[in-house]
């Protein structure tokens, strides 16, 4: 059987994400193993969606897969990916964290303190740096404790002390970078000879707010960043970086979990140096060629963004046309041909609280499946799958405000986890779905109600109501070549009386069962009330109604028996006809109704006769 390898992923950087499962497919195709990818994009400050986000984590069986890989570096899912590892343990499979460190996980990651140490000591060597800010993230971030003690035995290697004054920790984003330049600068620490900061997202922010205030990188200060994000080489001044080598964490990543599946490697921590990137935020590089570089990565990306925007529109647009199932089926193609994707399945969960065809699997709506998958089937519609060749699988929650109702699924390809393209058209896909199937819910209401208007709660028959709509129904389409049997239930009061009413319901849905065992399917059963029913059926001739009235005295003294009932069912029976179909419904119902009183009359006279 085909191997396959999990990998959690939370693409809070896509550049991240995309690099390192590119080095991850890069040594899985040596292997012709799959690769299925489970992906929540928790960049949002929305506790709702980044929970909904989260449950995608929920999906795989783990015994399902030979190995899993995680690259989850997010605070909030630390407990989730414990209880992950706890299952790896519990059927014997590999784990290896990518990045972030977890008790029971193997680990690779960047060596953030040879890293930082290493900028900081160009920092002083090359450009002679004597004074030093640092901006760091959480004191509490384990990849912020490392960087910032890089720094610190960087400059008293150095012979310099760390100034407590022009060190602070923050939480990662530009905003802090713009915020702390502003502090400093009322203190008056502004312009130092070199900022450090652990990110580069906090290093653009710093400079971002200098620049409004006329202090301008390299020329009145240095800054240094962290990551090396595409963005942070995009803006001018570009950020001098560390290079986290994702792509060879990726692929060491996974050729060190293969070696743990295979049983020839122990878990163990790898640390993998950075490269440094040297940029026009330290005065290196060069200036004018640089900038030239970065305004025309910046027009490149903002032409493909225009691209990926306008292939959205259409998209909504699509879909805007979609209220039911089958027209979003049809809309499938062109979606993926707008946002050049493979393929597309939209699975509906009935374990995130859908209703579905069958409670053991996914209902699954793509361009060429739509059915009915089990969780063994793998998640993949089988149409997809090729035994010959790696492949990669990309997976993510489908979700509207607070409510999910399932997953989607893509074939994975570079780039698809970009923000703008997969996030954007999950969040379209979940709220077209969502209206779908609300409004096959209200359906599904609506009809149930009709049902309960309809029908006797008591025996499943018709009421009242639902003669009066299914009466005239099954007289029109037999153009009134009717019959009608009214019966009445013989003593149901005295039952009542004198076992209670339980009794008597007893005996009115015996009376139910027997009038179907007796009548066809086809034909209408309708209890009016009380004690009181009705049939409403083809006519095919007097005897054959007069034989169905034979047959139901013989079942109702039969289930008398069976039930041990205190005294035997019977009943009163009237009935009418038009074989030519000329006879109004109204005036056959009050003729069957006559006889039927007529028959009860005598019944009751012979009895008192003792007859």
């Amino acid at each position: 059987m085909k191997r396959k390898i999990a990998l959690l992923s939370s693409a809070w950087r896509s550049d991240f994400a995309t690099t390192s499962i590119r080095g991850i497919q890069r040594r899985l195709e040596q292997e012709n193993i799959d690769l299925y990818i489970f992906n929540a994009y928790d960049m949002t400050d929305n506790m709702e969606c980044y929970t909904q986000e989260n449950r995608i984590y929920s999906l795989p069986d783990m015994d399902d897969y030979d190995g899993v890989l995680i690259a989850i570096n997010t605070l909030g899912n630390r407990e989730m990916v414990a209880g992950v590892i706890e299952k790896c343990h519990q059927t014997g499979k590999p784990v290896l964290s990518i990045e972030s460190k977890y008790p029971g996980a193997a680990y690779i990651g960047v060596d953030n303190y040879r890293s930082m140490y290493g900028i900081v000591e160009h920092m002083i060597q090359e450009h002679h740096c004597r004074v030093f800010n640092y901006l760091g993230g959480p004191e509490d971030n384990i990849d912020n404790k490392q960087r910032f003690q890089g720094f610190c035995d960087a400059l008293r290697d150095a012979g310099l002390e760390p100034d407590p004054e022009r060190i602070t920790h923050r939480t990662f984003r530009s905003y802090d970078g713009n915020k702390v330049y502003k502090e400093w600068k009322q203190l008056g620490i502004h312009t130092p000879d070199a900022v450090i900061c652990a990110n580069d997202d906090m290093a653009v922010g710093y400079c971002m707010a200098g620049l409004s205030d006329g202090v301008k990188a390299p020329v009145d200060y240095l800054i240094t960043g962290f990551d090396n994000l595409h963005h942070a080489q995009y803006c001018y001044p570009s950020i001098t970086s560390v290079n986290r080598n994702w792509e060879t964490l990726g692929y060491e990543g996974a050729d060190s979990l293969l070696r743990m599946m295979e049983g020839k490697q122990e878990a163990q921590d790898i640390e993998v140096p950075g490269v440094i990137r040297r940029n026009l935020s330290c005065g290196c590089g060069d200036g004018e060629n640089d900038l030239q570089n970065a305004y025309w990565q910046l027009y490149n990306e903002n032409k493909r963004m225009e691209a990926v925007q306008e292939a959205q529109r259409k998209v909504r647009e699509f879909l805007g046309q979609c209220s039911e199932r089958e027209a979003f089926r049809k809309q499938i193609p062109l979606i993926c041909s707008q946002l050049q994707l493979e393929n597309l399945a939209v699975c509906i969960s009935p374990a995130w609280g859908r209703s579905v065809k069958s409670d053991s699997g996914f209902e699954v709506i793509s361009e060429d499946y739509w059915g009915v998958m089990c969780r063994k089937d793998g998640l993949v519609p089988k149409p997809w799958l090729d035994e010959k060749h790696s492949q990669a699988f990309l997976f993510s929650s489908m979700y509207c405000g607070t409510t999910t109702s399932g997953y989607c699924v893509v074939p994975y390809r570079d780039g698809v986890l970009d923000v703008t393209r997969h996030k954007t058209l999950m969040e379209s896909v979940g709220q077209v779905v969502e209206r779908i199937l609300r409004k096959e819910e209200l359906k599904q209401a609506k009809q149930k109600l009709e049902e309960l208007y309809v029908q006797d709660p008591l025996t499943g028959l018709y009421n009242r109501f639902g003669y009066k709509a299914e009466g005239a129904r099954f007289y029109s389409e037999h153009e009134g070549k009717v019959y009608l049997v009214y019966l009445d239930l013989n003593k149901l009061k005295a039952i009542n009386d004198v076992y209670g009413h339980q009794m008597g319901d007893y005996a009115i849905a015996g009376m139910a069962d027997c009038m179907r065992r007796v009548f066809d399917d086809s034909e209408v059963l309708v209890r009016l009330g009380g004690d009181e029913f009705l049939v409403v059926g083809a006519y095919e001739g007097e005897d054959k109604i007069l034989e169905k009235h034979n047959d139901l005295d013989r079942e109702l003294i039969a289930y008398s028996r069976e039930k041990e009932f205190p005294m035997e069912l019977h009943t009163s029976f009237g009935y009418s006809f038009s074989a030519d179909g000329r006879t109004d419904i109204r005036e056959l119902l009050q003729r069957a109704d006559q006889m039927m009183y007529k028959d009860k009359y005598e019944k009751r006279r012979r009895e008192q006769l003792g007859k």
